[in-house]
């Protein structure tokens, strides 16, 4: 049976960072706006994380990694429904994510791509906006 989304706890932290930098993905730094985390623990530890930043009415959903060999198991789209499940409950109705190869992975979740320009002004105000494979990345929109 599969562990179902939590809360990522400070313990998980360093787990959740090790995911990322094996997905070269970055790493949310102290100064950056706050990430949320959702993650997956099977028991011996973190296999799958989901982030956000939330700016004003908008949210940036990023940082979604899912360990090497705990894929392909529908762990990811959990992670994801459920980071959606929680902003959805705030209120946050304008989701945007840059991605350079998953953009099959998220448009059944309801995420259609998007110019650039077209990406929320709170949302481009985020240090993410400016990272260099962010800008040559694709970026996609959910709106409810």
């Amino acid at each position: 049976m599969r562990a179902a989304p939590r809360s990522c706890k400070p313990s998980d932290r360093a787990a959740v960072e090790r995911l990322l930098a094996e997905a070269d993905l970055p790493v949310p730094v102290e100064g950056e706006p706050d990430v949320e985390f959702v993650v997956v623990d099977e028991g011996e530890g973190v296999v799958a994380c989901a982030g956000w930043e939330i700016h004003g009415e908008s949210a940036l959903l990023r940082s979604v990694a899912v360990d090497e060999r705990a894929r392909s198991r529908g762990l990811g789209r959990a992670v994801v429904k459920e980071a959606l499940r929680r902003l959805d409950g705030r209120g946050i109705r304008d989701l945007t994510l840059v991605t350079l190869d998953a953009e099959r992975f998220f448009e059944p979740l309801g995420f259609e791509p998007i110019p650039r320009e077209s990406v929320p002004p709170a949302v481009r105000a985020s240090p993410e906006f400016r990272i260099h494979h962010c800008a040559s990345g694709l970026w996609m929109r959910r709106l409810r």
